[in-house]
């Protein structure tokens, strides 16, 4: 099966935490949260260290 990641980005207090959270909750899906400093990392070329990459988890989710 082929996996997809989607994106949510938006303004504050825009809702799309709650939005990340209803999708987040559906069985099929996975939300990582908040990604806060994305923008910053990105722009410096530094690795997203939002959680542990290493994890038993992520191999099960996306391996």
């Amino acid at each position: 099966m082929q996996k997809k990641v989607i994106f949510i980005m938006s303004s504050g207090h825009s809702g799309s935490s709650l939005l990340s959270l209803i999708l987040g909750s559906h069985p099929d899906c996975f939300s990582a949260g908040e990604l806060v400093g994305l923008p910053n990392r990105y722009r410096k070329q530094k690795p997203i260290d939002c959680v542990n990459m290493t994890s038993e988890f992520w191999e099960k989710t996306f391996g």
